[in-house]
């Protein structure tokens, strides 16, 4: 049956919306008082390029095996299941917007509202066969009555697989590599931004994103956008303020900010007398 999805019942339980409570800014779990109040932890003090992220799961076991598959042809009918899936999960956040201060506005006419997917480039679209995401937007708009407009996004040139680059190198392997149509106009549009994973954020900011109102990018396996800028980190010469130090730069590399360690000497280092 087309509206029957293809999987198990054991995958149907992992691939539904999701019960946990996630931060409806970056799509991380977190305590329900925090997803109210917001923002969490995990995105506390970092800048997007959208208002906010849902993702229909982590990024593992069931979900992951099943992205890994939309991104061939033969299985554009589970991408389109997943979008329904999201649809369904985004649908019921719109329906507790009023409980959330930082959830979207539920009350934006749909004649507002554009699924618009993240495209790839046609080289690798024609090598490929499919684009997963495009068939994922599709069942969202389906399930939401929303219209889906895979031709509003161009993308300019060959990427490399954001995957096996660095934090910092994502956002430079998308630098102005995506484009709005020249036949397209989404002026006072709002947009739903569709992709199967979504890691530091750096797809969803370049320059068009400049040029949209986003309320959500929903299939985020876990969304952390990246902070523009350079970071001068001080810390002390000990081992032990050199790892905490590193450590730090660590977390903050993972999201996708440079920081450069300066080390710190004071008369407390050289000088113990009172």
């Amino acid at each position: 049956m087309a509206g029957k999805p293809i999987w198990c019942e054991a995958c149907a339980r992992e691939l539904s919306p999701p019960t946990t409570t996630m931060c409806p800014r970056c799509a991380a779990p977190c305590p329900e008082h925090v997803a109210k109040f917001g923002p969490c932890p995990s995105c506390r003090g970092v800048r997007y390029a959208f208002d906010g992220a849902l993702a229909l799961g982590m990024y593992d076991g069931p979900l992951r095996r099943a992205v890994l598959k939309t991104k061939h042809a033969r299985h554009e009918r589970l991408a389109v299941d997943l979008g329904r899936q999201l649809g369904i999960a985004l649908g019921q956040r719109w329906a507790n917007a009023e409980e959330c201060r930082v959830c979207l506005d539920a009350t934006i006419p749909s004649s507002q509202l554009l699924v618009v997917s993240v495209p790839m480039f046609w080289l690798q679209r024609a090598y490929r066969g499919a684009n997963g995401a495009e068939r994922m937007a599709a069942g969202v708009a389906e399930i939401l009555g929303l219209r889906s407009s895979p031709e509003t996004l161009v993308c300019r040139r060959f990427l490399k697989k954001q995957s096996e680059l660095k934090p910092a190198e994502r956002r430079r392997n998308v630098r102005e590599a995506f484009r709005t149509s020249r036949w397209q106009s989404i002026k006072g549009r709002r947009i739903l931004l569709i992709d199967d994973v979504l890691t530091t954020g750096a797809t969803p900011a370049p320059r068009y994103s400049r040029e949209m109102t986003v309320p959500s990018d929903p299939h985020s396996a876990h969304s952390r956008a990246p902070v523009q800028g350079k970071l001068r980190l001080g810390t002390r010469a000990s081992p032990l303020a050199r790892w905490q130090a590193n450590w730090v730069a660590e977390q903050l590399a993972a999201r996708g900010t440079a920081v450069e360690l300066v080390p710190i000497t004071t008369q407390g280092d050289v000088k113990t007398q009172p």
